[in-house]
């Protein structure tokens, strides 16, 4: 990640939502910048940080989802905040359809696309 602020305002909230965040795994590809240390602290047992040496881009997200032991991961990027209700939206689609993969695709939410707020 390369906001690491952003990173502690996300965990932090999902910290608080313990029934639809119930882990947490953080894939840090920048080690040297901030090692979260302090966010791992806050709740060593719902959270794991990895912190790899180099950056795999786009296959992080598996490499994270690979270490979870739930049926259901989200995978979120450190610029996009999802607020409790678009996690729910989220999880009742899911319940509706489970063999469908469920997400989020804008960055710049808007009325038509209200699942998320940007994280400035």
């Amino acid at each position: 990640f390369k906001r690491p602020d952003a990173v502690r305002r996300i965990v932090s909230n999902y910290l608080a939502w313990p029934e639809l965040v119930p882990k947490i795994i953080i894939w840090n590809a920048n080690p040297d910048e901030d090692s979260l240390s302090d966010v791992v602290a806050s709740d060593p047992e719902r959270i794991t940080l990895v912190s790899s040496t180099r950056d795999l881009g786009l296959h992080q997200r598996f490499a994270a989802a690979a270490l979870s032991e739930r049926p259901r991961v989200l995978v979120q990027d450190d610029d996009l905040m999802l607020p409790r209700h678009g996690l729910h939206r989220l999880l009742t689609a899911y319940k509706e359809q489970p063999d469908r993969i469920h997400g989020v695709f804008c960055r710049w939410p808007t009325r038509e696309a209200p699942y998320s707020v940007y994280n400035t």
